[in-house]
């Protein structure tokens, strides 16, 4: 094929956009854009700039093809002319108490597990408190389908976002578009979006979906090797031929191309940088797992695999009169890598076993958290660089036919005695949840100002 293929990542921490040729080669990109908005309206805005930095660099590339990632499930209201109705928000962002979404979850049919990922939460909201919007809602979007809505002029959502908008055996809380392929063509660039962006028009836009599938799609590799994704959030995945579903404390999901095995965190790279920010504490790589006797629990946002805790909340255990703020900030970071150890367990004890790990996402950038990774893993771990849009490219070329290069950009290997403090650590970690989470639930009630 001739031409490149621009993608477009649209997530918690902006927007970015890449341009890439069919063997894979990094045309152009641009950087982060500001941080994400709740007005849906803004996400677009954020890609024209997005778009436009890209074009800058290169302002003879032709593109033959659009593709469009983002954060999910996040689900927006739009009217006939597909214009939003009410700012967005995260459905894992979700105020109600442990036992009201217990109560939800058996009333939808939704396993408990899965209800912060599912955008039934938040639209039943709206029902409740903005129903003059939810009477003039014509359909429920993704972020995804929201934006290629806009640049086509299609109502698009694909069949992996569509199943956290359906209720199994209930109701259809709000229309939605028909599913389809994430990899299919949704339609064409209209003519007053390839205004808006500098482009040529008729240029085809896939369906795209969830930031993550796009990711884990351009890192998959043989069978034998486990995707993760260090971002925001962080993903551990596998391929599987389980049937979809929750599987103990893990999911199977339906992906791009077959199924995964896996588990998504709540903070991640969000809790690494909380501490940063808190502690400035510089380079982490000099300290040990562990040091100072600190073990945390980085659930600064509730927590999903493996414990599917929306109440969940953050601790950090062994402080003493001598602790550091290094010390702090390195016990966040050992406790994000641990709970990758904790999802790595799981996929063991269910039969999967990963000897090495293909990762994506920021946080490849971070020279202590990776190695943290591959310590806690205690496996050896290759780096693609597929942020800012590039995954969105490179999935956009493959809808084409193309067979794109994604090069490791680093390997990283476990450092033994690190991975046996890590072994110790586990074991003291597995058991903190259990032991705290009645605290935690109760210092929540008291934060909420219940009795």
């Amino acid at each position: 094929m001739s031409g490149a293929a621009l993608g477009i990542d649209v997530g918690l921490t902006g927007a970015r956009a890449a341009l890439v040729a069919a063997d894979g080669r990094i045309v152009a990109r641009s950087r982060t854009l500001g941080s994400a908005t709740e007005d849906p309206r803004g996400w677009y805005q954020q890609l024209r700039q997005a778009v436009a930095e890209v074009r800058d660099q290169a302002p003879d590339a032709r593109t033959a093809v659009m593709t469009v990632a983002g954060a999910g499930c996040r689900p927006v209201l739009v009217d006939e002319q597909l214009q939003p109705l009410l700012p967005a928000r995260l459905a894992a962002h979700d105020d109600r108490t442990a036992a009201q979404r217990a109560q939800l979850a058996q009333k939808l049919g939704v396993p408990a597990g899965e209800l912060a990922d599912h955008a039934a939460p938040t639209l039943l909201w709206w029902r409740e408190h903005e129903p003059d919007a939810f009477r003039r809602a014509a359909l429920a979007v993704d972020t995804t389908g929201l934006l290629v809505g806009r640049l086509t002029g299609e109502p698009t959502i694909d069949r992996i976002t569509a199943a956290d908008y359906l209720v199994p055996g209930g109701e259809q809380i709000v229309p939605i578009p028909e599913p389809r392929e994430p990899d299919a063509i949704a339609g064409e660039l209209t003519a007053q979006a390839a205004v808006e962006l500098g482009l040529e028009p008729g240029i085809p836009v896939t369906v795209g979906t969830y930031d993550s599938y796009v990711d884990i799609d351009a890192l998959s590799g043989r069978s034998s090797e486990g995707s993760l994704l260090l971002g925001t959030t962080m993903v551990l995945a596998t391929e599987t031929d389980l049937e979809p579903g929750a599987a103990g404390e893990l999911r199977v999901v339906e992906a791009v191309r077959g199924r995964l095995l896996g588990g998504w965190t709540s903070a991640a790279g969000a809790s690494i940088d909380w501490a940063r920010d808190r502690f400035r504490s510089g380079d982490l790589s000099a300290l040990a797992p562990g040091s100072g006797g600190l073990l945390a629990l980085p659930y600064l946002a509730g927590e999903r695999t493996p414990v599917w805790d929306a109440e969940a909340r953050g601790a950090i255990v062994g402080l003493t009169a001598a602790t550091s703020s290094a010390e702090l900030e390195r016990a966040i970071m050992d406790g994000v890598a641990l709970s990758g150890r904790d999802i790595a367990e799981r996929l063991r004890e269910a039969g999967h076993d990963p000897g090495r790990w293909r990762a994506g996402g920021g946080g490849i950038h971070h020279s202590a958290w990776l190695q943290s990774a591959s310590d806690a893993l205690r496996a050896p771990i290759d780096a693609h660089d597929i942020t800012g849009g590039v995954a969105a490219a490179v999935f956009g070329l493959r809808s084409l036919g193309a067979d794109p290069a994604v090069p490791v950009v680093r390997t990283v290997e476990p450092d033994p005695a690190r991975a046996d403090r890590y072994d110790r650590l586990y074991q003291l970690y597995r058991r903190l949840n259990p032991q705290l989470v009645e605290t935690m639930h109760a210092l929540g009630r008291l934060d909420r100002g219940h009795q």
